[in-house]
């Protein structure tokens, strides 16, 4: 090939990212405002003040009993994945031993994140720290490794991006099969509890508030991160923001392989700023005002990096002399706790060694 049509060739394909950057960031202002128009059709005014605000992490989920933890996931995720690919048309790829010998098919993502960044484990039984901390994992890939492996032609390139679109196209529908298939008909609290003049945001994607052992009212709950009922408005992934820098692009190479291996990175930011944005419509959509709370619940979190941002969004909401509830599970979740608690200089607090501890006050 001479080197014009070269040029010619390779002028395309970064035209051709350029516009896939424009369109992510066109389909995301989209999918934003279609949420919001679509609580704004559904969200009624609140019928009671607010005196308390529960936030509530997957940690109550697992306290009722339901299978939510992301070990959970990891094996539905084994055993749907390949499924799941060919429904959306992808073909998966083949592992194989040094001589060649068929092994097992595997996912783009798992060529991706487990291959290629040497997360895979060596026997099938070893499980690795990539699903205990699964959200926070998907902002760790070896650009390098992927970079080496694929090449730096232009038809090198093109096959990065289709492989990372494919990667997240399939744990992205795989992930909202798993939180739809999750049964909160098996919860396995005895307790009954009654709840005056509260609001809840939940962290989680399961109705649990909303059956009867909890008896809230739909309307009172505030799902942050999307719901299982609804696909298109799950949001899942990690808290470190990722700038991409358009002027390597036309470097060409390496370079446009990395800005390529950065955007699947980008897309599974949970971008805290835009979702604090639906939730103050969400409360004004409610007529939910929040400066006559005297109690806030902080139940079944880790209070990670990622969702530290709302804690302290939500505290300059909240009057100065509010009393912060925390049930901690685990060393880990009573550090994360304190740490917090020093960050946000909270000085009238409560930390219990339950979440049934912690809702005792609330049992009918």
């Amino acid at each position: 090939m001479s080197c014009r049509k070269q040029r010619r060739k390779e002028d395309a394909f970064f035209e051709d990212e350029i516009i896939h950057l424009v369109l992510e960031k066109e389909l995301e202002k989209r999918r934003v405002s279609k949420q919001l128009v679509k609580h704004k059709h559904f969200d009624k005014p609140l019928q009671h003040r607010v005196k308390n605000l529960f936030m509530i992490g997957n940690g109550f989920d697992i306290w009722c009993g339901l299978n939510t933890r992301y070990r959970d996931f990891e094996e539905f995720y084994d055993c749907n994945k390949i499924q799941i690919s060919w429904d959306l048309g992808i073909e998966p790829c083949e592992l194989k031993d040094d001589k060649g010998n068929f092994v097992e098919q595997l996912t783009q993502f798992d060529l991706l994140y487990f291959v290629l960044s040497e997360n895979y484990p060596t026997e099938r039984d070893e499980k690795t720290d990539f699903w205990s901390d699964f959200e926070n994992s998907l902002a760790e890939l070896d650009d390098l490794a992927i970079n080496m492996y694929f090449g730096k032609e232009v038809e090198d390139l093109k096959d990065i991006r289709l492989d990372c679109d494919f990667a997240y196209e399939i744990i992205r529908k795989t992930f909202a099969e798993w939180v739809k298939s999750i049964d909160c008909n098996r919860i396995c609290i005895n307790d009954t509890f009654h709840f005056d003049e509260s609001l809840f945001i939940n962290f989680n994607y399961t109705d649990t508030l909303t059956r009867f052992q909890f008896g809230i009212n739909e309307n009172d709950v505030i799902h942050i991160h999307g719901k299982a009922s609804d696909a298109e408005s799950i949001i899942f992934g990690h808290g470190k923001r990722f700038e991409t820098d358009l002027q390597v692009i036309p470097m060409g190479g390496r370079f446009a392989g990395g800005y390529i291996i950065e955007t699947i990175l980008k897309r599974f930011y949970k971008d805290p700023p835009a979702r604090w944005k639906i939730f103050l419509q969400r409360l004004k959509n409610k007529d939910a005002i929040l400066n006559e709370v005297n109690a806030v619940y902080i139940l079944g979190h880790s209070l990670g990096e990622a969702d530290k941002f709302y804690f302290k969004q939500i505290k300059r909401l909240l009057p100065e002399n509010v009393r912060w509830h925390f049930s901690c599970f685990s060393d880990r979740d009573w550090k994360n706790t304190i740490r917090l608690i020093r960050e946000l200089k909270i000085a009238n607090y409560h930390i219990y060694p339950t979440i049934g501890a912690a809702l005792s006050k609330f049992k009918a």
